[in-house]
């Protein structure tokens, strides 16, 4: 095709009117529906025609609209209807009003009123409603009964209608501590067993609690120096507080001595019990810690009582800090060439001690003097050694001073000096009375002198120590056998004889002195031709027989301080047949062997055991015995 032909065809393209009769071929348009329309480059449509074809689908999709409105607008005048005639039962949390009126501050253990007010603004009834009430700890009601997750009920609440609940609580807590309480209403709706609920929070301020503690230490000490800790606690509660307690948190380095009263669990608890209206109470704690030159250390003290799950709840608190100082003159005590915290004597050992300082100024110390005075009941007197020194029986002292011993006339910077002494325990302790346990040997020591220096002038430089020697108790294991005598009636003949079954009764009693004693148990094994009968007398029956082994094994657990001596032992009896043979004939076999018992001191951490001789059938025991009765006779 040449430029003409294609200019003409392209005039003809833009041209109004203009048409293409002599194309015959068929094309094919697809529609929404996918159907194909027969069409071609026929003659040119008419404007009626287009418009026809195109309004068409048009009309019919207002017609579906239409039709559907209709049938909406008709479902909603049905529903309307219902509604009208039947009511509306439909309940929303939006139309109910939980209302809390209560202070927002309050004093701890007073009580104040925790007052809810329920409004229903709903067009129906709420059915079955009840408050829930979470409390958080320390809560007690005016009966002085602990609070925790309380259910009242409300009943039915009728439309319009406002139900009230008030309730006389008291918190206890610290100072400027916060308290939560959450309020929950739970209620169904008519015909139904769902349970739908709303909440509301509520807290309020406790400005003073209902305990007040004092803690009362010294602002500086030096190392290793007997420090006195004093704990006051008063009671600032309009009622009594019932079961109170105190605990005590130590820094590190801090190591108990003593206190007044006895601590009840590791040196940090004490039951105070019940506090009255401005009661009060106050304990002492005897101490030194260790630390470095210008260390803080802080103890705190919270009075309070133990609540759900064991939680300790504190009413009141007090934190105290101290100021640990190096000593001018530095003093350390070995108790058999180590620390007294890591030496557990038993009674009657011997024990070897020495006393070490070291002049820690940089002047020197001129005239010193030493002093260590030994305490407790359990120090025999008569066997104080003093090397170097002499010991001053007046006061029960053992003393150092320059006329005894050269290097206290002077000691220079940073020169050390020792002085050494000995003594034994008692070897019975006196456990005569409950009190009378968990001995200790305490040992105070005071070093002093004077110098000079010129920021200084003349001063007096002193120095103490305080340490404390444990003791650890005895476990005691007796046994014997009985034939004549005992719980049960034993059988058989008397020398046993071969091929008759004789029967015994084993008798094990066990104790210890001063100590208690944790996972106490006695183990004991019968040999093959000893049978078990099965017969038991104790008063904890916790015993068990391994048919296998022959094992017996007693369990007994805790076991108090004074077993045996202040109270009544410990005491099983259980019942065995003995049946000879000829080969045992002429001799006298064992019965029980391997007899042992095992615990733990729980004062002084150490696991001791104990073991007894093997029980033959010499029952010399038992006073209706005749010793020529200990031979297997035929």
């Amino acid at each position: 095709m040449d430029d003409n032909n294609l200019k003409k065809l392209k005039n003809r393209l833009y041209r109004k009117d203009e048409s293409f009769r002599e194309r015959k071929k068929d094309i094919k348009i697809f529609n929404k529906k996918d159907e194909i329309l027969p069409t071609d480059w026929g003659p040119p449509l008419k404007k009626k025609d287009i418009k026809e074809k195109i309004s068409q689908p048009v009309f019919l999709s207002m017609k579906k609209i239409f039709v559907v409105a209709v049938i909406f607008l008709f479902l909603l005048v049905l529903v309307i209807f219902y509604f009208w005639n039947r009511g509306v039962n439909v309940i929303s949390s939006r139309n109910i009003e939980i209302g809390v009126k209560s202070p927002v501050s309050i004093n701890g253990g007073e009580i104040f009123s925790f007052d809810i007010t329920v409004e229903n603004r709903n067009t129906a009834t709420l059915e079955l409603s009840d408050l829930v009430i979470e409390f958080p700890d320390g809560s007690f009601n005016q009966d002085n009964k602990e609070l925790a997750r309380e259910r009242y009920s409300l009943g039915a609440i009728k439309t319009g209608e406002s139900k009230q609940k008030k309730l006389n609580l008291a918190l206890f807590g610290e100072e400027d501590e916060i308290k939560n309480l959450k309020v929950s209403l739970e209620y169904r709706m008519e015909g139904s067993n769902a349970i739908f609920s709303k909440d509301k929070n509520y807290s309020t301020k406790i400005i003073r609690p209902a305990i007040g503690v004092s803690l009362n230490i010294p602002k500086e000490v030096n190392a290793k120096q007997q420090i006195e800790i004093g704990v006051e606690i008063v009671s600032n509660s309009e009622s009594t507080i019932k079961n109170l307690a105190l605990q005590l948190e130590y820094p590190p380095g801090f190591q108990f001595i003593k206190s007044n009263p006895v601590s009840e669990n590791k040196n940090n608890n004490w039951k105070i019990g019940d506090l009255g209206p401005s009661q009060q109470r106050k304990i002492i704690i005897y101490g030194f810690i260790e630390g470095q030159d210008m260390e803080e250390r802080a103890f705190k003290a919270s009075a309070g009582i133990t609540g759900r799950e064991d939680i300790f709840i504190p009413f009141g608190s007090s934190a105290q800090t101290l100021v640990i100082k190096k000593p001018f003159l530095d003093l350390t005590l070995l108790v058999n060439g180590v620390s007294p915290e890591d030496t557990v004597i038993y009674p009657g050992d011997s024990v070897q001690g020495k006393i070490i300082w070291k002049n820690n100024l940089s002047f020197d110390v001129r005239d010193a003097l030493v002093e260590l005075k030994l305490r407790g009941s359990a120090v025999n007197e008569r066997t104080i050694r003093v090397n170097g020194g002499y010991f001053r029986t007046f006061d029960k002292t053992l003393v150092w001073n320059v006329s005894s011993t050269d290097k206290l006339n002077l000691i220079k910077p940073s020169e050390t000096g020792e002085a050494s002494f000995s003594f034994s325990a008692l070897e019975s302790l006196p456990t005569g009375s409950v009190g009378n346990i968990n001995f200790t040997i305490g040992a105070d020591i005071e070093i002093k002198g004077s110098g000079s220096s010129a920021e200084l002038g003349e001063i007096e430089i002193k120095n103490n120590l305080s340490e404390n020697i444990k003791i650890s108790s005895f476990l005691q294991l007796a046994s014997r056998v009985l034939h004549y005598s005992g719980p049960f009636d034993n059988q058989g003949p008397m020398p046993p004889k071969v091929g008759s079954e004789t029967t015994y009764t084993i008798v094990l009693s066990i104790g210890n002195a001063s100590n208690e004693f944790t996972g106490v148990k006695v183990k004991a094994i019968l040999p093959s031709y000893v049978r078990w009968t099965g017969k038991v007398f104790s008063s904890t029956q916790d015993i068990s027989f391994d048919e296998v082994t022959g094992e017996i094994i007693w369990n007994i657990g805790k076991m108090e301080a004074g077993t045996g001596i202040s109270r009544p032992a410990k005491e099983i009896s259980f019942q065995i047949s003995f049946l000879p043979s000829v080969d045992q004939v002429g001799s006298t076999p064992v019965l029980v062997f391997g007899i042992g018992m095992e615990g733990r001191d729980s004062f002084t951490g150490n696991s001791l055991s104990t073991t007894k001789q093997n029980l033959d059938i010499k029952a010399t025991g038992d006073s209706g015995f005749n010793y020529s009765e200990g031979v297997v006779t035929e």
